[in-house]
């Protein structure tokens, strides 16, 4: 572990420490359910848009998103986009924050078509980086089924 990342180790709060080991918990959840869900039993279409208020708790689900974040970077593997995200939205929703909305979208390169999974809060991007979402093409808003780990 380089210097710099030990020095921001250092430096994180108690709540931020708590937020990182739950979001590890969460990650290694999800990525389990990822795995023994059956195919067309982990998401759906969803027509909620979400919420248009997120201001209340705005400062908290950023948190939580940074969270996921670090610890899929740090933590003990690393994530897909997917996992991070089922993981996110499982948090939001155990935290007591509604309205976290799990997207999907596709963009060509070369030939191919890749895909790509986040989480928005509001009008802001949780837990990935704006500038790399905003190279995909929305599909649809999905929600992750009952008893993919969402509380």
């Amino acid at each position: 572990m380089s210097q710099r990342r030990f020095r921001k180790l250092k430096r994180m709060k108690t709540v931020e420490w708590r937020d990182l080991l739950l979001a590890q918990a969460i990650l290694v959840q999800a990525q389990i359910t990822v795995w023994t869900r059956p195919r067309g039993h982990l998401v759906a279409a969803s027509y909620d848009t979400g919420i248009k208020d997120a201001e209340t708790h705005d400062a908290r689900a950023h948190q939580l998103g940074q969270a996921v974040r670090r610890a899929a970077r740090f933590g003990v593997f690393r994530p897909s986009c997917l996992v991070r995200s089922v993981a996110l939205i499982n948090l939001l929703q155990r935290s007591g924050i509604p309205g976290g909305r799990l997207r999907i979208g596709v963009r060509p390169t070369g030939g191919k078509l890749l895909a790509h999974a986040w989480v928005e809060y509001g009008n802001r991007v949780l837990g990935d980086w704006p500038a790399h979402v905003r190279n995909f093409q929305p599909l649809m808003n999905v929600d992750v089924l009952p008893g993919s780990g969402a509380r």
